[in-house]
Formats: structure tokens, C-alpha cells, sequence
């Protein structure tokens, strides 16, 4: 049996393929945009709102990529219904399938069989798996393996998605949507594709002042998630909800901002609004979560702060770690660019020696997430080097490697700094005191674990081979970015190496 590794290297090759086919051919380059008027048709009918209110709404980032995406997932697969003859994917699998490995060919055919389902999320297991609850129809809970989301903040959640079931351990289709309960007691039974989509997304876009509210209908029984045969339930209050149940009703259907703080809140209600506030806060800067929920969520926290008048320092939490940046005394030079780009998106502080080694500081969540970036960047690099010297054309020699290797490095420092700088213009016009969340919480960081640190700058030489080095910036201008960021920048649909 592979890997969970090698599993998900072959599930990307796969899915790399398959979208890439479908956005080039003729029929998906008219199916997908008209798809994506049909969803948009179904969140006009549920917000109440104008089609060119709506149309204007989902246009924006995140919400414009979350709704391609889905939209290309339902135009594959043929809507709500699995094993349909004569989709776009049974006639990619017919024709191109025996180009895949077994994993992808398997992966392939678990989605043409896979149904959306709304599954809670109930627990969080150690190597990076998600068990979902079970849903209405299947009866039984499941494992997932989805690095992107295993983290405690996903608790209590609605994964609106397909189950692929695969050898390794399961896995969740590209398109799902993560859904607070109260938007699943609001949905109708038996909710379509088109329905879920239109509740998620008339949610979020009022909630982020992209829409005022309009009519609501009153909202139908709400599935029964937590005494569903195997699911595990647990007394009211045994651990706090992550998914929104526990700010005031005034926040979950408000439809504008509001430019004053609400009335004082007890001591009680007000530790758990700072609970989900704080929540928040870490899931806007969790890389490996959803990076259309990662925005949302950012321009949730500071909808609240400004709402509740909270302060930044009532964020700050004794919940700082450490995590190792490299295991060897001597730090590459490459390694060090990309740890200094890995800080800064994700906010948190590299320290490059001392008697710990290289490691990252920062809040617990931050410093793990920088850790999996720089994993995921270093591997990026050697195997793009490596499939560089296959072709036969690279230049020999270590010199040459060491300029390749810078230079991809320096690619991606450049575009990291372009990303931060966009998205902290984007943080300032959206908050109320025209300051970046994601700023303010760097101060709290440097004040809380960098006080025994100085600053230093790295230089490196320049490069000696122009070739080596100008591949390796090719290649670090391609390496995929926006899957690590959650920010408003559209994620590709190939966006994966």
C-alpha cells in the first residue's frame, strides 16, 4: 500500500490534469462560466438581493475563486447526483485515465461515484486526519486525511464535500465549502449543490458588508448531526464551538456594520466572543485551512473587534511555541531566504542561530503552519532542481545547484514581500482604524518573544552561473504561492506542484 505521501503527490498530478483539461477544452470554457451564472442565480433567490448586487458581491476575492472552483467541480461531475453518464469527467476518464498511476485512476473514479455530504467535523487526530460525523444519508462516521484543515479551530464545522474514499486513507474533493451550523439549520432537506452554495455564500457576503441583508425565509429542521449513529455526542458546554454558535444573534444575520461598539457584554458572554474572536484571528493566518474561509475569517475578526470594541491586546494569549526551521548547525543560504519569506507570511519571527538552532517564534499555530511552509518550499526546490538535471540541458557542478538554489529562493522572497504588501493594503481599507490585523499581531509577537533577539540582514554572493541561476528563478516564479497564503489573491486551479 503507498503512502499517505505518495498518495497525495499522485492525487495532485491527477487533479492538476484533469482541471487543467477541463478549463482548456471548448466545453468547459463555456459549461464552467455558465455554471457559475447558476449559482449566482441561486444566491440572488435566496439573499433577496439584485442579480447585479450579487453579481458585483461574488466578483470579489475570496468568494470569486471559492465559486469557479465549485462551479468546475459541479460542471465535472454533473451536478448533485454521483455516476452520471456522459459527464465531462466520465469522458476525461474514458480517454485520458490510462495515462494516470493506479492512485490517480482510483482518485478519479471516487469522484465520479462521490455525493456532496454535510458532515460534521468531531475530532482532530494527531497525524493530520479529520473524523467527520456522520452525514444524513451514509449512516457512519469517516477518517479523512486533510492536512489543510486538521487543526482544533475546525471542530464543531459543517464540510460540505465528497468523501473520496483511496487506499492511503481518505480524502475530500477540491470545492468544499466549511459552513457554521447555524447556515445547515437553515438549509432545506436535501439540499442541492446549488443550495448549500447560495446559503454559504449569502452568509458570508453579508456578513463582510458585501451585501445588506434581505428576506429570510424561516429556516427548516435542522439535520440531526449530533445523535446521527455514529457520531460521538458530548454534554452541552463540554468544549467551546468553533462554529459560530456562541456569538450573539445579532452578528450571525447583521447586514451592515456597525461604526459604534455594541453595549457592554457579561463577564461570561464577553470570554466567549474573545474565544471565537481569538479563533478567528489564528484561522485568518492558518495556512493549511481553506484560504477562501482564511479571509473570511480575517474580515470577520475585525468586523467583531469593531463591532464589541475589542482591542488588540485583548488577543494576546500566552499561546506562543517554537518550532525548528533545520535540523543541521550550518543553515544553507537558500534555506535561510525562504525562512525569512516563511516569517513574514505568515507572521511570524525567524531566528537564524543561537544555542537552539534555527527555529521560528511566534503563536503556536503560526510557528507549526511556518514550518509545514518551509517543508513544502524546501522539497519544492529539489524537485524542480531535479527535474531540471534530468532533462540534460542543466549546467554540472555544486556551484551551479547553490545559484539555482538561491535564486529560486530569492523568486519567492520577492513574491512573498508582494503579497504581504498587498494583503496589508487590503487588511488597512477594510478595518475600521485603518490598521493591518495581521500588523498589529506581528507587534505582539516581537514584544512577546523577540525581546533577547537583534536584527541582522543575510547577503549572499552573486550568481556565478546566469544559467543555473536564471532556471531557478523560473522555477520559483512558478511554484505555487496561494494555496500556503490565505489572502484575497485568486488561488489557480492548477495550483499545485
Amino acid at each position: 500500500m503507498k503512502s499517505l505521501g505518495r498518495q497525495k503527490k499522485d492525487i495532485d498530478k491527477a487533479r492538476d490534469r484533469l482541471f487543467g483539461w477541463a478549463m482548456g477544452t471548448p466545453e468547459g470554457a463555456n459549461g464552467i462560466p455558465r455554471t457559475v451564472s447558476e449559482l449566482a442565480t441561486e444566491v440572488v433567490k435566496h439573499s433577496g438581493r439584485t442579480s447585479s448586487e450579487v453579481q458585483a458581491a461574488l466578483a470579489r476575492e475570496p468568494f470569486a475563486t471559492a465559486t469557479r472552483i465549485l462551479a468546475m467541480l459541479i460542471w465535472l461531475t454533473g451536478g448533485d447526483k454521483a455516476g452520471q453518464r456522459g459527464t465531462p469527467l466520465a469522458r476525461y476518464t474514458k480517454e485520458r485515465a490510462r495515462r494516470e498511476s493506479s492512485t490517480g485512476r482510483r482518485w478519479l473514479q471516487q469522484l465520479a461515484e462521490s455525493d456532496f455530504e454535510l458532515r460534521e467535523v468531531v475530532d482532530v487526530t494527531s497525524d493530520s486526519s479529520l473524523r467527520l460525523g456522520a452525514s444524513p444519508e451514509a449512516g457512519v462516521a469517516v477518517t479523512v486525511h486533510e492536512p489543510r484543515l486538521a487543526n482544533h479551530y475546525s471542530l464543531g464545522l459543517i464540510l460540505y464535500a465528497r468523501v473520496l474514499p483511496m487506499p492511503a486513507g481518505a480524502v475530500l474533493a477540491d470545492g468544499l465549502l466549511i459552513l457554521d451550523p447555524h447556515i445547515v439549520a437553515a438549509l432545506p432537506p436535501h439540499a442541492r449543490a446549488s443550495d448549500v452554495f447560495a446559503a454559504w455564500a449569502t452568509n458570508a457576503l453579508v456578513a463582510e458588508g458585501h451585501l445588506f441583508a434581505g428576506a429570510r425565509q424561516p429556516p427548516h429542521q435542522p439535520p440531526d448531526f449530533r445523535t446521527a449513529p455514529g457520531v460521538a455526542t458530548e454534554p452541552t458546554g463540554s468544549r467551546p464551538s468553533s462554529g459560530g454558535t456562541d456569538v450573539p444573534p445579532s452578528d450571525r444575520t447583521a447586514g451592515t456594520r456597525q461604526s459604534s461598539p455594541e453595549a457592554p457584554l457579561d463577564a461570561e458572554a464577553r470570554e466567549k466572543l474573545l474565544a471565537r474572536v481569538r479563533k478567528l484571528f489564528a484561522m485568518a493566518q492558518e495556512t493549511e485551512a481553506s484560504p477562501h474561509e482564511a479571509e473570511i475569517a480575517l474580515r470577520r475578526c475585525q468586523s467583531l473587534m469593531a463591532k464589541f470594541g475589542i482591542a488588540e491586546k485583548d488577543l494576546e494569549t500566552s499561546e506562543f511555541g517554537r518550532q525548528s526551521a533545520h535540523a543541521g548547525k550550518r543553515v544553507p543560504m537558500h534555506i535561510q531566504f525562504l525562512s525569512i519569506a516563511v516569517a513574514k507570511l505568515h507572521g511570524v519571527l525567524f531566528v537564524s542561530g543561537g544555542p537552539d538552532g534555527a527555529h521560528f517564534r511566534g503563536y503556536d499555530i503560526d510557528v507549526r503552519v511556518a514550518r509545514l511552509t518551509l517543508d513544502y518550499l524546501s522539497e519544492s526546490v529539489e524537485r524542480a532542481l531535479t527535474a531540471r538535471r534530468r532533462t540534460g540541458e542543466f549546467p554540472p557542478g555544486r556551484m551551479a545547484s547553490y545559484d539555482y538554489r538561491l535564486a529560486f529562493a530569492k523568486e519567492v522572497s520577492g513574491r512573498v514581500t508582494t503579497i504581504v504588501s498587498e494583503r496589508e493594503t487590503e487588511e488597512r481599507a477594510s478595518s475600521s482604524t485603518g490598521t493591518a490585523l495581521t500588523v498589529r499581531k506581528l507587534e505582539i509577537v516581537r514584544r512577546e518573544c523577540g525581546q533577547d533577539l537583534r536584527t541582522t540582514t543575510v547577503r549572499a554572493r552573486g550568481a556565478i552561473d546566469d544559467a543555473a541561476a536564471g532556471a531557478g528563478r523560473e522555477d520559483g516564479s512558478r511554484v505555487s504561492l496561494d494555496p500556503q497564503v490565505g489572502s484575497g489573491r485568486a488561488r489557480p486551479l492548477l495550483g499545485r506542484d
